[in-house]
């Protein structure tokens, strides 16, 4: 499936894909992503969603 929703992918998700322009930028298990993020657009996304959690957390 395509998401946005980052927390949703990490619960639902073995393996993604992580795409920029329609282009894959990125792929591999679920956790090897998120914990180590190797493409400069992966790591630019999971610190943005980070952001964004601490955003809601503190609202």
């Amino acid at each position: 499936f395509i998401s946005h929703d980052l927390a949703v992918v990490r619960a639902m998700a073995d393996y993604i894909i992580v795409m920029k322009q329609g282009k894959i930028v990125e792929e591999g298990p679920t956790e090897a992503i998120f914990s180590n993020p190797q493409a400069g657009y992966t790591q630019t996304l999971m610190n943005a969603a980070i952001d964004t959690a601490r955003f809601r957390m503190s609202a």
